[in-house]
C-alpha cells in the first residue's frame, strides 16, 4: 500500500462532494460534476500552486476546491 501523497477535495455546502489522491483524477471527478464550469487539468495545476482554497462558481452553486495534503 503507497502512503498518500497528496488530496485534493471540492466542499459544496459543507459537504465534500469529490476528492482526489491525485490532480488529474480530481479534475475528471469535477468535470463530471460541472462539465461547463470546470477548467482544464493545466489550470488547476497553476492555480493550486499559488492558491490551497480555489472558488468555483456554478449556476446557484459554489465549489470549494481545496488542495488538503500535499506531501512534497
Amino acid at each position: 500500500m503507497k502512503a498518500l501523497s497528496k488530496l485534493y477535495t471540492a466542499v459544496l455546502d459543507n459537504k465534500v462532494v469529490a476528492f482526489g489522491t491525485n490532480l488529474k483524477d480530481f479534475v475528471t471527478e469535477m468535470q463530471s460534476l460541472e462539465p461547463q464550469k470546470t477548467r482544464n487539468y493545466q489550470y488547476y495545476f497553476r492555480a493550486f500552486q499559488k492558491e490551497k482554497i480555489i472558488e468555483l462558481k456554478a449556476v446557484d452553486k459554489v465549489y470549494f476546491l481545496q488542495e488538503v495534503y500535499n506531501r512534497e
